[in-house]
């Protein structure tokens, strides 16, 4: 799965045509733990809610960042969230590190877009928010890069996964070829 994303203040006022919610965009680079903005359900309507990228199972030391569509509904530790807390994490791109490649990273961003609505879960902790992106098998084209990706969301759908009811979703779960994607292959860190 990818290391790292990206959000570049370019995002803002996209975020704010989709959602009509503004956000603080200061244009960083977001890993594991960090802070980030999500779009999610908190109460009746969307808000924005701040997240830490990653979240502890019950009985697990490591944290997890990620979840599978195919078993995120009847995982213990995720399925009520699927359930009831819904979120979409807007990002510029992720960056991705091949482990068959340890001289190059590669970053994907939508085309023709100035970014992309990862489909996620959130769970609520004493210090606001945790949130897991959910993923999927690879389209064709990033399949050469890894087995997994992030679980895209079309624009036009984002309030459907947050609000829609489990049954009405599915469809929403397998990989996105509405959104086409361009790679970069940029230097490791």
């Amino acid at each position: 799965m990818f290391s790292r994303m990206e959000v570049d203040r370019g995002l803002r006022d996209w975020i704010f045509d989709l959602t009509g919610l503004e956000v603080a965009v200061h244009g960083n680079e977001v890993r594991p733990g960090d802070q980030i903005v999500v779009v999610g359900n908190r109460g009746p309507g969307i808000q924005r809610l701040k997240a830490s990228w990653g979240t502890r199972p019950t009985g697990l030391a490591k944290c997890v960042t990620d979840t599978e569509t195919e078993t995120v509904a009847s995982k213990d530790d995720f399925k009520q969230a699927f359930g009831e807390r819904r979120c979409v994490i807007p990002c510029s791109r992720w960056i991705l590190q091949r482990q068959d490649d340890d001289e190059h990273e590669y970053s994907f961003r939508a085309q023709n877009s100035p970014g992309m609505m990862l489909a996620g879960i959130w769970f609520p902790t004493d210090e606001g928010a945790d949130c897991v992106i959910l993923t999927t098998k690879p389209t064709a084209m990033y399949a050469e890069f890894d087995t997994r990706m992030p679980l895209l969301l079309p624009p036009t759908k984002f309030q459907f996964w947050i609000d829609g009811e489990l049954d009405e979703i599915e469809d929403l779960l397998q990989p996105s070829v509405e959104i086409p994607l361009e790679a970069e292959k940029v230097a490791a860190r």
